[in-house]
């Protein structure tokens, strides 16, 4: 496999990295690689100094793993990764289509290390939004209030936010990726920052609405990339949910310890953040697939359609049928 290495900080910082790595040419906000190795297309978009929005496209001869290293000796960004069609692969176990384990919804400090994992000739596609810390304290009247209080000033700590992508924020970036790139920067820019901002407004809404509350920013990049690990196993099956007690054992945590830190990270149990998962990917599929029900549920790995349809009117408080009936007609 290979592996990419970038140091964290500005998205213009990285398109640099990647450009010494992998060639490729930058001309009026957009960034593109067409080498038999990489097909790159990123989108960049500067706001305001230090705010970033990009829409990001990559696809690889070769299994690889990118790699952002946190840096705590640079300036620190705020960022948020949405991941779109890095979502449609085959799980490891039952050999069904799932979400991507690297995909979902990700909100970091930049002092983190995160990695993606693309396989070869997958299409992976994600937007992002990064925000200087310097504009979060400066503008603290502004910023503060768009942002709350997720960036912690107190220097050392480190943070790191995980959501799976609901059918409202994949819908957003289906639109994203659909925009019409003929048009002038003008009339794309002013879009994109409307998409990345509901993301966002979406992304808040979930972490403010979950039942397990932030109460520390006080995990280390280690504890991160761990958890980051243990997610991509519990997600690498629909059909089987590991215990506790076989992800302890496997990762190196004690119970308490990895209940804990999965909670704060995740918002929620290993088992249910299992069924979530599950029942964001059926909603996603009600809503883009002419599928029946019985197919998606056992794709999304129910062993009933009954089953399914309980345990979705009670996250949703809707029935799988009725979110088919009002998405397949925009289908047709």
């Amino acid at each position: 496999m290979k592996v990419l290495n970038f140091k964290e900080g500005s998205m213009r910082g990285l398109i640099d990295q990647l450009q010494e790595l992998v060639g490729g040419n930058y001309h009026k906000q957009l960034f593109t690689v067409n080498s038999k190795y990489l097909k790159c297309k990123i989108r960049y978009f500067q706001l305001h100094p230090g705010l970033e929005v990009s829409t990001n496209s990559y696809t690889f001869d070769e299994d690889t793993k990118i790699v952002f290293k946190g840096d705590k000796e640079s300036q620190r960004y705020l960022c948020f990764r949405f991941s779109y069609t890095g979502d449609l692969v085959k799980s490891k176990i039952s050999e069904q289509p799932e979400l991507s384990p690297s995909g979902g919804m990700i909100a970091y400090d930049t002092t983190v290390s995160t990695e993606i994992f693309i396989k070869k000739g997958f299409h992976y596609q994600w937007v992002g939004v990064r925000i200087k810390k310097d504009i979060v304290d400066n503008e603290e009247h502004l910023f503060k209030e768009f942002l709350g209080d997720f960036f912690s000033n107190d220097e050392g700590q480190e943070w790191l936010i995980y959501d799976n992508i609901p059918l409202e924020t994949h819908v957003l970036l289906k639109d994203t990726f659909a925009i019409d790139e003929t048009k002038p920067n003008l009339v794309i820019n002013p879009l994109l920052v409307a998409k990345a901002s509901e993301m966002l407004s979406i992304f808040y809404d979930r972490i403010l609405s979950r039942k397990h509350k932030i109460t520390s920013k006080n995990l280390h990049s280690e504890d991160f990339e761990q958890l980051m690990k243990v997610k991509d196993y519990i997600l690498s099956s629909l059909d089987y949910v590991p215990t506790l007690q076989e992800l302890a054992e496997m990762y190196g945590y004690s119970i308490s310890k990895l209940r804990r830190d999965f909670q704060q990270v995740f918002g929620t149990s290993v088992i249910k953040f299992h069924l979530n998962y599950r029942l964001e990917k059926a909603k996603i599929l009600l809503a883009s697939e002419a599928n029946n029900i019985q197919n998606i549920s056992r794709m999304c790995g129910f062993k009933s359609s009954s089953k399914f349809s309980f345990y979705f009117k009670k996250k949703y408080g809707i029935t799988p049928k009725e979110v088919a009936k009002r998405y397949q007609s925009n289908l047709l």
